[in-house]
């Protein structure tokens, strides 16, 4: 009889669980199980934690009232299969698109991917794991983010050779399928969208010029030692000239010259200076670092370079 009772008491007091899962797929693919889990607790603090058969539910009980719930639970169980980074991944999120990609939406992003042509179909190896668009994604996210190989070859699986030879590959690729696009911006253009505050101090401003330096690895032959060794950076670099206007827009991008050379010889030497006349107008100013001494080139209507 005690036994009987004692039973019946652990019957009323434990709390049954009743879990219908979905079937799991055993292949590499994103399973999605629901879960309605229904149980009786009594005489429990408002503060406690349940944890019925490892699934952890913070609730919120009386201690003289018994509370029948009712929770659904959904899970996305992710295998190594899903857990690669690809275009997927942030296809529905604007937000991360243009954080990683600069565009504004997957729309965005794709009419770029158009715009390509069919050529991209061709710079895919038939041991490549990557679609040429998740290779166009890595490269985006190397130069927008400046993320390391490494970081990148997580992200994507793939080892950190495949992303060198990606990244170095589509980068000569989109040179060669965007260089004849004409960035240069019109007066009007410039005029149309610049900051009030600039347009007050500084109105006939038609780029900002200054020159940038990378880091490369020191050549093996002494005369390109030399010639790329610059002494602002104490190391071996590349040196290209920039422009951007007023408003933040790049216009201009010179070729790119060893570190050794002077920002006055790479002026010198741009189509800024010999073809003037295509690029400035009646009234038109250059804004530059202060060390980039070029005032002489533009006193005459058409620079002397």
């Amino acid at each position: 009889m005690r036994r009987a009772e004692r039973a019946a008491k652990r019957r009323q007091s434990s709390t049954s669980a009743t879990i219908f899962e979905s079937d799991e797929n055993k292949d590499d693919t994103e399973v999605d199980c629901f879960a309605t889990v229904k149980w009786t607790v009594s005489e429990m603090d408002t503060s406690e934690t349940n944890c019925i058969n490892g699934i952890v539910i913070n609730g919120d009980f009386d201690k003289s009232e018994t509370k029948a719930v009712d929770v659904q639970l959904q899970c996305n169980l992710l295998t190594d299969g899903q857990s690669k980074f690809s275009i997927k991944t942030i296809k529905d999120n604007p937000v991360a698109m243009k954080y990683y990609t600069g565009f504004l939406d997957y729309k965005h992003f794709m009419f770029f991917f158009g715009i390509l042509g069919p050529a991209v179909n061709h710079l895919q190896s038939r041991s490549s794991r990557l679609t040429p668009v998740n290779q166009l994604l890595l490269t985006l996210i190397k130069l927008r983010q400046a993320k390391d190989d490494v970081e990148l070859s997580f992200m994507f699986r793939v080892s950190e050779a495949t992303v060198s030879k990606t990244i170095i590959k589509w980068i000569n690729f989109l040179y060669f399928q965007l260089k004849e696009i004409n960035i240069w911006p019109s007066q009007s253009t410039v005029q149309q969208h610049m900051p009030t505050g600039f347009k007050r101090l500084f109105p006939h401003t038609r780029v900002l010029l200054d020159a940038t330096e990378i880091p490369i690895q020191k050549p093996s032959n002494v005369n390109s030692q030399s010639a790329t060794f610059s002494t602002y950076k104490h190391k071996n670099t590349l040196k290209a000239m920039i422009g951007c206007t007023p408003h933040g827009c790049v216009s201009y991008v010179s070729d790119c010259y060893g570190g050794s050379v002077s920002d006055r010889q790479i002026i010198e030497r741009s189509p800024l200076c010999k073809e003037a006349s295509k690029y400035f107008e009646r009234n038109d100013s250059i804004m530059a670092d202060r060390g980039i001494m070029v005032q002489d080139l533009y006193l005459l209507p058409f620079p002397p370079c």
